[in-house]
């Protein structure tokens, strides 16, 4: 997977979760942190779990606790989806 196609799968997770969140980022890349942009931590985990069904695979706790922005999500899917 790409990073432009992990990017376009976070997106639409998170519009189906967080309806509006886009207005709050003015351009979502890999430095943006998750706290600056209008989600939780309930929609965090949700937009995870959309993720995981999709790519059909599961991230461990321990990885996700380390996840602060969506470079740190990108990399986590890389490696788990490879």
């Amino acid at each position: 997977m790409t990073e432009n196609e992990i990017l376009s799968l976070m997106k639409s997770s998170l519009d189906q979760v967080a309806p509006g969140w886009s207005k709050e980022v003015k351009d979502f890349g890999p430095n943006v942190k998750f706290k600056d942009m209008a989600v939780d931590s309930v929609q965090i985990m949700e937009m995870v779990g959309i993720i995981e069904e999709r790519c059909s695979c599961q991230f461990a706790d321990e990885d996700l606790a380390q996840i602060n922005k969506v470079g740190d999500m990108i990399t986590l899917i890389k490696k788990v989806a490879a």
